[in-house]
């Protein structure tokens, strides 16, 4: 049926969503601890709710992009420091989740339904 996800879809996007946690707890944010959290936390939510809901590859691939510039980005910080391996593999592990197979065909097979 086309309003149904595909199979493992739902689960791989709440692994994406912990993982978006994940990042969220491992990332220092200085002097302001609360705003820049929140709104990571949810344009990422809002991003994977789109890909859930609306099957939306463009949402998709924004995350994907986020997810492996930010693993590049933390390379560099990787040695000696937890804090940051942490980091790095929940941004991978959050676009792995979103690269699998199932959510792909999610995506690509969305028969496109108007906003109402």
């Amino acid at each position: 049926m086309p309003g149904n996800p595909a199979p493992y879809v739902g689960e791989l996007v709440l692994v994406a969503l912990a993982a978006l946690g994940t990042q969220v707890v491992a990332m220092g944010y200085g002097a302001d601890p609360l705003t820049w959290p929140t709104y990571w936390f949810t344009a990422g939510f809002v991003l994977l709710a789109l890909v859930q809901l609306r099957r939306s590859s463009l949402a998709r691939g924004v995350i994907v992009v986020a997810c492996i510039g930010g693993a590049i980005v933390s390379l560099p910080g990787l040695v000696g420091s937890q804090g940051v391996s942490v980091l790095f593999v929940a941004f991978l592990v959050e676009a792995a989740a979103l690269l699998a197979p199932p959510v792909g065909r999610h995506v690509h097979g969305a028969v496109r339904q108007p906003l109402r």
